[in-house]
């Protein structure tokens, strides 16, 4: 019985494996001709205009922006699925929200992104505690903004259908950096995902190493309609890359010197006593 179990839920990820190029979900990291690599907002003039996400798969979907409040506001998307993300005056986290509905299909894409602005005076926990759709992956909990996903750290989140959690669901988890891994919730439908140790030339200090993207992907078909969903996020290099390597240097430092100090003392001793 757990061996079905086990080439069953394998069978689905690869089905679902499948489905990674054709997802409904968001990213800034979009086809080198998209209007995102011109508008990334990494830059000053950029940051004044707002910040451009892209939306994969986007045609027939709707798109909004959630405020800390819940307060939902509709969103712009390009032909070639841009959308430009205005500051709305709020500080804390937002959520990049994309639904399509169509005949056997229900997709949602979501993406939980923080901006600045005066204080909404809500705790991110109303955002990610809003039911959003049937199919969906919560942060639990969301990581904070000084945070931040970061690589070779585990995250901890829950699937929930029409708001019951999923056991033994499977999952996947793409990043931007090229790596694919098969999960799956455990026996009280929570994900634990191990994000990936896959960043190159890594540099000292975070500002040097730009940051990556992972995507979970989960689908589930019920009543001969397909539930696909997305959430999408950054994560970073672990600090302990360079970290380590600056304690290390500091220890043999200290140790160098250190040795100066006792070699200097015992001499000092031998010459009063000789």
């Amino acid at each position: 019985m757990k061996r079905s179990l086990f080439y069953l839920l394998m069978l689905v990820m690869i089905f679902i494996s499948g489905q990674l190029q054709a997802a409904l979900s968001w990213t800034t990291h979009a086809p080198e001709s998209s209007e995102v690599k011109k508008t990334d907002g990494h830059n000053h003039n950029a940051r004044n205009k707002g910040k451009s996400f892209f939306l994969h798969d986007s045609i027939g979907a709707e798109v909004e922006i959630w405020l800390p409040t819940l307060e939902q506001q509709p969103l712009v998307i390009s032909k070639t699925g841009v959308v430009k993300v205005k500051a709305t005056g709020f500080d804390n986290y937002h959520l990049l929200y994309a639904r399509r509905q169509l005949d056997g299909l229900d997709e949602m894409a979501l993406r939980y992104q923080y901006m600045r602005g005066k204080p909404s005076g809500e705790s991110p926990g109303l955002l990610v505690g809003h039911s959003k759709g049937t199919l969906e992956i919560k942060p639990s909990p969301l990581t904070r903004e000084h945070r931040r996903y970061q690589s070779g750290d585990t995250a901890k989140f829950t699937l929930s259908f029409n708001n019951e959690l999923l056991k033994l669901q499977p999952v996947i988890i793409s990043t931007s950096n090229g790596t694919e891994i098969n999960l799956h919730t455990d026996n009280k439908g929570q994900l634990t995902v191990p994000i990936p140790e896959d960043f190159s030339n890594i540099k000292s200090g975070r500002r040097n190493n730009r940051p990556a993207e992972f995507t979970l992907i989960s689908s589930i078909t019920q009543n001969e309609t397909k539930y696909q969903t997305t959430l999408n996020a950054d994560y970073h290099v672990n600090p302990s890359h360079w970290q380590s390597r600056l304690g290390g240097g500091l220890t043999i430092l200290f140790g160098f010197i250190g040795g100066l100090m006792v070699l200097r003392y015992v001499r000092r001793r031998e010459t009063e006593y000789a």
